[in-house]
């Protein structure tokens, strides 16, 4: 007899009883025989048991840390590599870059080098931008679909593998002071490797993986906040270290940080999806391509349960919220550093790194108390009103003290994104969660790329005649969005509406098989 520990329940197996199950369940037909190889027990396994043995908290804490990790070291090499072009670009033109402040220089008179060197280091932001966005709208819808059934291991180290990749590439040519292009190599590695997108949509199918129904939406919620916090963390020191080291320590951190994550995902976090089926009736393991058409199939063949309009709508809500979200951070940078405000970087890094921590503790506290006397869309909406309040503050303010108070009312404009995955998380089946993944990681990159590129369109041509109108066009996109969420209300209290209470029921049924999977004993491929 062999006592195992089932999330916090004692429960006494015995090895052998596969055996035995598997000839009863054929013991019907004597013609059939179904040969099973009970795996041995080897020092890996011995080793992966002692490490999980009576840690109840693995459950709770498993891709939390590697997220927030990530996030702090995407924050590091991101935002140094641009400054890092920048500063290679400005010194091919004998341009010092040294000093802050430079954006708010009159156009008429800067010299025909900057000129040349300002269009040369945009082209070659937006061209890294392509470059580094298109094919990972692909690579995550493929891999985050078939995650359910290869495991979610792949979903989390494949990105990681792409950062290690990207962050070499930027040191040899730091070191090297090989060309700028090379650059680009590591931009499409990181993209053909899924990037930020498919690491996202891993980590959030793994949280459905371990999580309850009713505790979903604020781990979640906790997902973002890591995320914001991260690159917060990220923002503060990275401004410090380049004016006191250089380029390259934060670069090296960077690739450590990566390095100990891959060893963390592989050796420390438990495989959450195992195929039992196949070993106990010898099938054969589907390709990959009937993998991701089964799962995409199974996302979009919702209709017969009256779910496909509701999903649908949902995605347009996440689409809009991240389009907007991410337009806001690129534009709002270049308004603060131009007239009438000529920030610094210094202010400007104070303001970007209060920004996230703000956000964060609005997600965290608005998710957690919101959410226990109002429904998800009541929070969503509070979510959106926050975001246009906070852009009505943007197109008010003159001062410095009023553009901090940006922070202070969008401090909840970062919750609309977070409860409408966690509802879609309720609505689909387990079997289909990495599907449904791939699906909103791939609305993410494509808001990502078409958001700030296309408002930024609309700001740039507005610029001289009223550069207030692209936040007004955000603020009418909101409201299209709130308005979303009101149908999506509607659909849920028609008469035809309990088939999603039935879906998103949680029972404690439920909550035991959670328990059961996602044992720290079970769950590893050797």
């Amino acid at each position: 007899m062999k006592k195992q520990d089932l999330g916090g329940k004692v429960v006494e197996m015995e090895e052998p009883d596969l055996v035995t199950v598997v000839n009863e369940q054929v013991s019907g037909n004597s013609s059939e025989h179904i040969d099973v190889n009970v795996p041995k027990t080897n020092f890996c396994t011995k080793l992966k048991g002692l490490c999980f043995r009576n840690m109840n908290a693995v459950r709770r804490v498993s891709v939390e840390p590697a997220l927030l990790v990530v996030m702090i070291s995407m924050g590091l090499t991101g935002g140094v590599s641009m400054q890092f072009v920048q500063h290679r670009i400005f010194e091919n033109f004998n341009i010092s870059t040294s000093g802050g402040g430079g954006g708010c220089n009159v156009t008429a008179n800067l010299t025909e080098a900057q000129k040349e060197a300002q269009l040369e280091f945009n082209g070659f932001n937006v061209i890294s931008g392509f470059v580094g966005g298109i094919p990972a709208l692909f690579v995550t819808l493929i891999v985050s679909a078939i995650s359910d059934k290869v495991g979610r291991k792949l979903p989390l180290l494949l990105p990681i593998v792409g950062m290690l990749c990207g962050t070499s590439v930027f040191l040899l040519v730091s070191h090297l002071h090989l060309p700028l292009t090379v650059l680009l190599v590591s931009n499409i590695v990181f993209s053909f490797t899924g990037g930020y997108a498919l690491f996202f949509s891993g980590c959030a199918s793994y949280v459905a993986d371990t999580t309850s129904k009713k505790d979903r939406t604020f781990v979640f919620a906790l997902l973002f906040t890591l995320s914001l916090i991260g690159s917060g963390i990220a923002g503060i020191a990275a401004g410090y270290w380049i004016k006191a080291s250089g380029f390259n320590p934060p670069f090296w951190l960077a690739f450590a940080m990566q390095l100990i994550t891959v060893f963390y995902l592989l050796f420390w976090v438990p495989e959450t999806v195992k195929s039992t089926e196949d070993v106990l009736t010898n099938k054969p393991k589907p390709s990959t391509a009937s993998t991701l058409c089964q799962g995409l199939s199974g996302i979009l063949n919702v209709a017969e349960k009256g779910r496909r309009i509701w999903l649908l709508l949902a995605l347009s809500v996440q689409f809009l919220a991240l389009a907007v979200f991410g337009a806001i951070n690129s534009i709002l940078t270049v308004r603060l550093l131009s007239l009438p405000f000529c920030w610094n970087s210094v202010l400007l890094g104070y303001f970007n790194a209060t920004k996230p921590f703000i956000n964060g503790l609005g997600l965290t506290l608005g998710t957690r108390f919101f959410t226990r006397c109002l429904k998800d869309y009541a929070v969503i909406q509070i979510g959106f009103l926050s975001t246009i309040a906070m852009l009505i503050v943007i197109c008010i303010s003159t001062e410095t003290y009023g553009m901090f108070l940006v922070n202070v009312a969008g401090c909840f404009h970062a919750l609309p994104p977070a409860l409408i995955i966690a509802r879609m998380s309720k609505l689909i089946e387990p079997s289909l969660q990495g599907a449904l993944f791939s699906l909103t990681g791939t609305i993410e990159s494509l808001a990502n790329i078409l958001g700030p590129f296309i408002l930024g369109l609309v700001y740039q041509a507005t610029l001289n005649t009223f550069s207030l109108a692209v936040f007004v066009v955000m603020i009418a996109l909101t409201v299209v969005a709130m308005i979303i969420v009101g149908i999506l209300m509607l659909i849920e209290g028609s008469p035809d509406g309990q088939k999603y209470q039935e879906f998103m029921s949680d029972s404690e049924q439920d909550d035991d098989m959670i328990k059961s999977t996602t044992s720290p004993n079970v769950g590893y491929d050797e």
